[in-house]
């Protein structure tokens, strides 16, 4: 497990939110201007368009690395979905973290832009995933595959686990939305953290289920088959979601996965937009140490 982040960056943002939030608005901008300034990693970057049932297009970003190693190989896939609430685009951290995947772990990465709130409500993202699920398979389906998911990203790869004709090699699931319910006591006591919080998540929550209250939309709640891949979850210590993912990672474990957990402390929803920081250098370490044993 990472060391608790108590360094000099989380004594700036404790000093920043607890005394001069202008501080804080000020060092946010700025991260958000390096992320956007900084270039990818050294990747082709392309994307795909496949058909809906309904005519529309599903737009697929494909992150594939430029390295001596990979070069004229056949690569495994990483089919990942973004966090945003289920109404937010791809952020630009989220394309960085795509292509230092996909160097790191010499894997394809493959990004649905599902759809999105207020007008793709459940079960919408989860058709989307099936879509594409099944043009990886026809694509890529000669060599393994995992799945992963951020915030409600999460939930929308955890559908894969349970839908994907072919089981992914592993499901790497970062502080995951998994609970429609939100009884837990973290999503009791964090109600007004940065980022994300309890308030935020109802009514993610509500306008999300806005066709009907659908157990099947929740991970917590709805039907796991019979085989599971290996599953890597990450968790924020300040997070309504904290709870969230690990009672997820109990109920898989249960169901006979076998689940590694990192629980990651001084940390709230999002942390991994901090790149540079030790601590998430130290978590993307982890992934991608996952990532290469699944596709062993």
């Amino acid at each position: 497990m990472p060391k608790d982040n108590t360094g000099r960056e989380l004594k700036f943002y404790r000093y920043a939110l607890t005394r001069a939030p202008w501080l804080m608005k000020a060092a946010w901008g700025a991260q958000k201007a390096l992320l956007f300034f900084t270039p990818v990693h050294r990747c082709r970057h392309e994307t795909a368009h496949v058909l809906r049932d309904d005519g529309s297009t599903l737009h697929i970003d494909v992150f594939e690395p430029r390295t001596r190693r990979t070069r004229g190989k056949r690569l495994p896939t990483l089919l990942y979905f973004h966090g945003g609430g289920f109404g937010f685009e791809a952020a630009p951290h989220h394309k960085k973290l795509m292509s230092v995947y996909a160097k790191r772990a010499d894997c394809r990465v493959v990004c649905p832009d599902y759809g999105l709130l207020p007008d793709a409500v459940y079960p919408a993202p989860r058709n989307d995933a099936r879509l594409a699920s099944s043009w990886l398979q026809k694509t890529y389906g000669d060599m393994p595959y995992a799945v992963g998911g951020d915030s409600a990203g999460g939930a929308i790869a955890s559908y894969v686990m349970a839908d994907a004709e072919v089981t992914p090699r592993l499901a790497m699931l970062l502080y995951p939305v998994t609970d429609s319910e939100m009884k837990t006591e973290s999503m009791k006591k964090y109600t007004d953290t940065p980022v994300w919080n309890a308030v935020n998540n109802r009514c993610m929550w509500e306008k999300y289920l806005a066709n009907g209250d659908d157990r099947e939309a929740s991970p917590m709640q709805m039907t796991l088959p019979e085989r599971l891949p290996d599953v890597y979850i990450e968790t924020a210590q300040f997070d309504c979601l904290h709870d969230d993912g690990v009672n997820f990672a109990k109920r898989l474990a249960e169901h006979g996965a076998r689940v590694e957990i990192t629980e990651t402390l001084g940390t709230v929803h999002g942390y991994d937009i901090a790149l540079w920081s030790r601590l998430v250098r130290a978590c993307i370490k982890k992934r991608v140490a996952a990532l290469k044993k699944a596709f062993e």
